[in-house]
């Protein structure tokens, strides 16, 4: 007996994990902590997009840098698809997009926006 699944449910699951999975990853890219669960995290996504988006009393401007470097790494990310020729786009645009924002984030030491930190090397932080 074979079971199979048609195309379309796959592709319907994967999708739906995937708006999961963006819903949670938006909030941790503003500086704001995710939600309980899948459903609170997609209902509370326009008052974390308010809150990284348009400078508010009271609220952490943190917010609206953790989103400008969060939107910088996207802006990479999608412009060097478009923009460079072929032959320079063996440099994968995600990584790009991160060693870009990366710096930016070191050269504006300022930024109160939250850092991983290694102990002394990245070395002694990792472990088999």
């Amino acid at each position: 007996m074979v079971l199979s699944c048609p195309p379309a449910v796959i592709q319907g699951m994967l999708a739906g994990i995937g708006v999961l999975i963006l819903a949670s990853q938006f909030h941790v890219m503003i500086g704001d902590m995710p939600k309980g669960g899948g459903l609170e995290n997609i209902l509370t996504f326009p008052d974390a997009a308010w809150k990284g988006l348009i400078p508010q009393e009271g609220v952490d401007s943190s917010h609206l840098v953790s989103a400008r470097i969060g939107i910088l790494t996207i802006a990479v990310i999608i412009l060097w698809q478009f923009l460079v020729p072929k032959k320079v786009q063996f440099l994968s645009a995600p990584l790009l997009g991160v060693l870009v924002a990366s710096g930016e984030a070191y050269l504006q030491k300022n930024f109160s926006i939250d850092y991983i930190e290694f102990r002394d090397s990245l070395g002694s932080s990792t472990h088999f």
